[in-house]
């Protein structure tokens, strides 16, 4: 009897130090996991300092005021010199929005609409210019940058300057949505014939755009859009005719347009006459 309740007493001996053991092991694990927490957050607060560093170097890009930012009346249409119309339905809120516009004015022919909201139901986008030309129609997504060197675009996700992630996630899904919101809007009603929407993405800042840029999303400097709509008006057979725009101004709830002004920017009543050759996509 008393060697089992020896045997009983080392056996629960060993029970408590095992236990013992066992929370110190797991005392000490739980040290070393706050030790790899801490280190952890040395090195995102050692990348957060070093990309503040970095961009300190640089000028940000910033919402401007828009009280700030001079700009044409608003919900007026402004006729040019080579027959373009232009509206702007809200003043622009950053220095490529400025520069867009003074842009889009080079454009011989055509309808300009410059921050104007499209609805259809719940969803909603705001389109930084809305570019309608005889041979097509056009949404331009505007952005900013502050980052130098040559800007790639992928087909999903966000964009890239010399493999730094640009601000503003998907900016060719934020392009089709603005187009797709404005094809669905004309589609509601059977008489606006405007067919395919070309989304646009128009870069400011001192970037290069990567020549190969594939998809649907047309991407291009600021700086280059009039000379490239200009390529468009040469090469492109008219499609648009005036009826449709007087129906779509309606539909978007712009203010109308004369029927002579709309002739004078290009558009026609009867394109069965136009051979104008396609001299197809850039």
């Amino acid at each position: 009897m008393k060697a089992e309740g020896e045997r009983a007493r080392k056996a629960e001996l060993d029970s408590r130090n095992a236990q013992l053991k066992q929370r110190e092991l797991e005392k000490k694990l739980r040290g070393l996991e706050t030790q790899v927490e801490r280190a952890e957050q040395k090195v995102k607060q050692a990348e957060r300092s070093a990309a503040a560093a970095a961009s300190t170097s640089r000028p940000s890009i910033r919402r401007v005021p828009r009280d700030q930012l001079r700009h044409p009346p608003l919900g007026v249409w402004q006729s040019r010199s080579g027959g373009s119309q232009h509206l702007h339905v809200a003043p622009p809120t950053t220095n490529g929005e400025v520069v867009l516009a003074q842009e889009l004015e080079k454009i011989g022919h055509g309808l300009v609409v410059l921050n104007a909201t499209i609805a259809v139901g719940s969803q909603e986008r705001e389109v930084d210019a809305l570019v309608i030309l005889p041979v097509g129609i056009f949404t331009v997504e505007q952005k900013d940058t502050a980052l130098v060197g040559t800007l790639e675009v992928p087909t999903n996700g966000p964009p890239t300057v010399d493999g730094r992630v640009m601000d503003g996630g998907d900016h060719r899904g934020q392009a089709r949505k603005e187009s797709q919101l404005l094809a669905t809007l004309a589609a509601a009603d059977p008489a606006i014939d405007i067919g395919f929407v070309s989304p646009m993405l128009s870069y400011y800042g001192d970037v290069e755009i990567a020549t190969e840029q594939s998809g649907t999303v047309i991407v291009r400097r600021t700086g280059a859009l009039a000379d490239l709509f200009g390529d468009y008006s040469r090469s492109r057979r008219q499609t648009i005719r005036r009826p449709t725009v007087i129906d779509l101004l309606e539909r978007l709830e712009a203010p109308g347009l004369p029927w002579d002004d709309i002739g004078a920017a290009g558009f026609e009543d009867d394109l069965s006459s136009r051979t104008a050759e396609i001299d197809g996509d850039e």
